[in-house]
């Protein structure tokens, strides 16, 4: 055997004994594998070039869902049942396999790049809710949510102050965004994530269970949100606070939860009462605010059309398969020539409901809809009971997710807060399969 040849049979060894090493320690440590994943969050908003070229591109996110993909593997075959993952998202998964597989052999690598997010988000949802999450893993995973959150605020703040300052780094940033808003630094799934730590210290807050410190965070939240003029992330945050004020005032009044939300929102409505100053902040942020009531212009009025579209060509196929399974990954969408004619431009659906039905049919839509009613109904009724104490906040979070949803579609993030929900709301037992190693099974539970 040549000596280049033996070398590459050990280097390769050597990485797969460490990958499996690692899904091995991250098969027993969930929480650890949250804290990890917000970590990628932050590293994702960052830009910083970290792929490596096989062909294909690897991304962190690739390496870090591969190794969960195993983890999961682990603890489902050795330490808990696949009952633990709901039979929906079972079907899921199935089907949007089979279009990978069919993509792939048809479009090649492009359908790989089309399948990831939704193999992230698989993955997600599948190892997080095969732990069984009790209130003190709850709290430690929403508090590392809540540090990402403030994470991704710095980010913000250093990105709009330096810009202020190196006109060059500040036209680096505006080319992260291919809208041409000002300000707005962070993609809009970095702003739901900062919405969703608002809504954490909201519901902690009217809980009583928020330290005077952090209570600093809750306006610095919102004012970032605010100013990072994703429209979609505002109405997925009004909602979600609205749910979270529904759940706690029936449990303590309506005085107390509206006296606090009128008080957050004062600096919000101080920003817009200040008077405009040409291409300032708060003008821009106004603009924002009157392009998302249009109806005749704007993001919104383009994606509401291209569904349309969308929805048109998926009914006109007339093909039986794409009414119960959609289209291979990497077939497209609906790509148009641009206006030149010397290029394509395919406009991924922007709501996750249409993108499920052109990448798993009918079957897959039909699943993500039983399992976000399901959702929904365990955490309203968790809330009820007081049972749960977490189940209110979930409701407030869930609320913001669903909307969101609408306008673009649901990433590795929100599977965290499914899986981690469908374990906590009880939606699945837990029933270890393991009899002759009760030790290191309950170790597995108990992590």
């Amino acid at each position: 055997m040549p000596a280049t040849m033996f070398i590459s049979f050990v280097s390769v060894i050597a990485v797969f004994s460490v990958l499996a090493a690692i899904a091995g320690w991250l098969a027993a440590r969930p929480v650890h594998a949250a804290y990890l994943a917000f970590g990628l969050i932050v590293l994702e908003a960052s830009h910083l070039p970290l792929s490596i070229n096989y062909g294909i591109s690897i991304y962190p996110e690739d390496m870090l869902f591969a190794i969960l993909a195993l983890a999961c593997l682990i603890r489902l075959s050795l330490f808990a049942s696949v009952k633990t993952v709901p039979l929906t998202w079972w079907v899921i998964g199935a089907v949007q396999l089979l279009l990978f597989v069919w993509g792939n052999r048809t479009f090649g690598s492009s359908a790989g790049v089309d399948y990831r997010i939704h193999f992230y988000l698989w993955v997600s949802v599948c190892y997080f809710c095969s732990a069984q999450w009790t209130e003190p893993m709850v709290k430690r995973v929403l508090n590392g949510w809540t540090a990402c959150a403030s994470m991704l605020c710095m980010l913000a703040m250093f990105r709009w102050i330096y810009s202020a300052i190196d006109p060059v780094y500040a036209e680096e940033i505006m080319g992260f965004d291919t809208t041409g808003i000002r300000f707005r630094v962070l993609s809009s799934t970095s702003s739901l994530v900062i919405a969703v730590g608002f809504l954490i210290l909201l519901f902690r807050m009217l809980s009583g269970r928020l330290p005077l410190l952090q209570r600093i965070l809750l306006p610095v939240f919102l004012l970032v949100v605010v100013v990072l003029q994703h429209r979609s992330v505002w109405v997925s945050l009004f909602v979600g606070a609205i749910c979270v004020l529904w759940t706690r005032q029936k449990q303590q009044g309506s005085l107390r939860a509206g006296l606090a939300i009128g008080l957050l929102m004062l600096p919000v409505a101080v920003m817009f009462a200040i008077p405009d100053e040409g291409d300032g902040v708060v003008s821009s942020i106004k603009g924002a605010a009157g392009s998302a009531i249009s109806t005749k212009e704007g993001t919104m009025v383009a994606r509401v059309d291209n569904w349309q579209a969308l929805l048109a060509n998926w009914g006109s196929s007339k093909d039986v398969l794409t009414y119960l399974v959609g289209k291979p990954y990497g077939s497209g969408f609906n790509p148009q020539e641009s206006e030149d004619g010397q290029s394509v431009i395919d406009m991924v659906p922007h709501n996750h409901f249409v993108h499920i039905l052109y990448r798993g049919g009918l079957i897959a839509l039909s699943c993500t809809l039983a399992l976000f009613y399901q959702l929904w109904t365990a955490a309203v009724k968790e809330a009820r009971s007081g049972r749960k104490y977490w189940a209110p906040c979930l409701v407030g979070v869930f609320g913001a997710c669903f909307a969101y949803f609408i306008p673009y579609f649901a990433t590795y993030a929100s599977g965290i807060l499914i899986g981690i929900a469908i374990s906590y709301l009880g939606i699945c037992k837990h029933d270890t399969v393991v009899s002759s190693k009760p030790v290191m099974a309950r170790r597995f539970r108990k992590s």
